[in-house]
């Protein structure tokens, strides 16, 4: 997937939550510094472009979960995520049967703590669970309220 960085001269919490939902990288206001600019564009490259460091695909119980083309398969059904949703299926394909804390999963999903809510973790799950109900993958999602969630039966 492509970084995405919000270039903007609004600094309100609003416009910044806005933008991260949307699927932003990080966000910076004008005006800006070009060398900051330019150390967080090659972080973010580093970050998304690991070649060979990571498979594109995980499994569980049957379901197939590809990184690049942020979809989720089981048999010939598939259901596109957003980039979010797809960082959070990968971080829970990868510790199957596992509680990922609620702070593992903030921090796995957005760089900067500063433009997350309360509510932000939740508005993804719930918009997960709503893509996945079709496939009937979301009885997989298991939410341990207050200390994160993990993939069981």
């Amino acid at each position: 997937m492509i970084p995405i960085i919000f270039l903007s001269s609004r600094d309100e919490d609003s416009d910044m939550i806005m933008a991260m939902n949307f699927g932003a990288d990080d966000y910076i206001t004008k005006p800006f510094n070009i060398d900051l600019l330019i150390v967080k564009i090659n972080a973010l490259l580093r970050r998304e472009y690991s070649f060979g460091v990571e498979k594109n695909t995980s499994s569980f119980q049957g379901y197939t979960l590809n990184i690049i083309d942020s979809q989720l398969t089981h048999g010939n059904q598939e259901v596109n995520l957003s980039k979010n949703e797809t960082k959070l299926l990968h971080l829970l394909f990868n510790h199957p049967k596992e509680l990922v804390m609620k702070e593992d999963i903030m921090a796995s999903l957005w760089d900067n703590e500063m433009f997350i809510d309360r509510n932000t973790l939740s508005v993804t799950v719930t918009r997960l669970r709503q893509k996945v109900t079709d496939i009937k993958f979301s009885k997989y999602l298991k939410t341990v309220k207050g200390k994160g969630m993990m993939l069981d039966d």
